[in-house]
């Protein structure tokens, strides 16, 4: 694929008002609909006649390449790891930092709660079964309290509804929140990790390891650009975007709780988790929500071993850097050139854009422009629809046109004089 610039794709798009109109008299020819004969000398003639019967022949402009710029990402000091995705656009992907597997903390909860969720499925809204709390309940809280976790109260034979349980392990990271929630859905911790890691597999995040349901263990592990990939799955299960994306939870024993994602409201930041482990630093995961040129984007963002720095303030500042790299791009301007080529061969049609077509791409990401003629022009169709395909790496974009409203799209007739061998040249 050739790379040109802006100005350089206009270029090639005035000069494929020549060349669209070669490959539809080539097209013609071959389906048996010769145009007319040619003058058998070298002199020129003209024909002012306006098109008035026939239908153009579509002509797509050559695939041009528009440039992508450099993207500047804005990446934390003080971080041991970062990531970012921007879900659905071509190369706004990437990572800064230790590319190793690195302790998640609490982000391990995550893992707990979607799988919970895909064997006890809860709607919202809806609290959910009622449990019991068991002495294994209550011996597992002690040992969590002994490693300083946090811990929600609990008391033999206390009932607390799966949601309940859900909000403390998300919002106040409560260890034994999870670990009541493991030991009920899956019968034993070590059943629950076996699950756990079985499902991390199965959605392709088997460099994701979890070896407990609280995150308290250094081997609790992940790259920060698997977390961004595990965040896709936090954003299929709308209950878990909803519980992490809340402010604060009133939970039994401990009244209303503030979310420990301090960044929630900063550059979109609408869902996600925290960790903290003395021995590794904090870590956060992220979901934010942007709107680019009337079309929201989703981005998430992970952090691992955040030290000696605001986590919160770290993550928002990346995410906005990120969001700053998703901009409207322009695919065809106001008066760009769309050639089409008459059945008659004795004039070329010219259409030019009466609006300009954009796309929401990424800053770096090469886009693929054509155009072609959709509709019939002649005399009496002074407008005429065009399709702009614009392709990323991935495949088709979707494009918008502005100002919003039907496609319109002005033409001329432009008079051609056809030389010996049949090139038709604009005068």
């Amino acid at each position: 694929m050739v790379r040109m610039d802006r100005s350089s794709a206009l270029a090639l798009r005035a000069r494929a008002r020549v060349l669209g109109s070669l490959a539809a008299l080539a097209a013609l020819t071959v389906a048996g609909c010769a145009p007319a004969a040619a003058p058998a000398s070298a002199s020129a003639s003209t024909s002012d006649d306006l098109v008035t019967t026939g239908t153009p022949q579509p002509a797509t402009i050559d695939a041009a390449t528009i440039a992508g710029e450099r993207a500047d990402i804005a990446w934390p000091d003080g971080v041991q790891a970062a990531a970012f995705e921007v879900e659905g656009l071509d190369g706004a992907i990437d990572a800064s930092g230790d590319d190793g597997r690195l302790p998640m903390a609490s982000i391990a909860k995550l893992v707990l709660v979607l799988t919970v969720l895909e064997r006890m499925p809860l709607e919202s809204g809806q609290p959910g079964p009622t449990l019991t709390v068991t002495e294994t309940d209550l011996a597992l809280r002690s040992q969590a309290a002994r490693r300083g976790a946090a811990v929600m109260p609990m008391q033999l034979g206390q009932q607390l509804t799966q949601r309940q349980l859900l909000d403390a392990a998300m919002l106040q990271s409560s260890a034994n929140a999870a670990t009541s929630l493991a030991q009920w859905a899956f019968g034993s911790q070590e059943a629950y990790v076996a699950e756990a890691n079985a499902w991390l597999d199965e959605h392709d995040l088997a460099d994701v390891e979890v070896v407990d349901a609280t995150g308290l263990s250094r081997r609790n592990v992940a790259r920060a650009s698997d977390l961004v990939q595990l965040m896709d799955h936090v954003d299929r299960q709308p209950l878990v975007r909803e519980i992490t994306g809340q402010w604060q939870a009133d939970i039994p024993g401990l009244g209303v709780v503030a979310n420990t994602n301090r960044a929630l409201g900063h550059a979109g930041i609408d869902s996600g988790k925290t960790g903290s482990l003395n021995a590794s630093g904090q870590t956060v995961l992220v979901g934010a929500t942007a709107v680019v040129g009337g079309q929201a984007v989703r981005i998430h963002a992970a952090l691992l071993g955040v030290r000696g720095v605001s986590r919160d303030a770290a993550v928002a500042s990346l995410v906005a850097s990120v969001v700053a790299q998703v901009v409207e791009r322009e695919v065809l301007a106001v008066g760009d050139p769309v050639p089409v080529f008459d059945v008659t061969g004795s004039t070329a049609s010219q259409l030019h854009a009466a609006t300009a077509v954009t796309t929401v791409a990424w800053r770096e990401t090469d886009l693929e422009v054509a155009v072609a003629l959709t509709g019939q022009v002649d005399s009496a169709t002074p407008d005429a629809a065009i399709a702009v395909r614009v392709r990323g790496p991935s495949g088709e974009m979707a494009t918008s046109v502005a100002p919003a409203g039907p496609m319109a799209w002005e033409w001329r007739i432009v008079h051609v004089r056809r030389v010996t061998q049949g090139v038709p040249e604009a005068v």
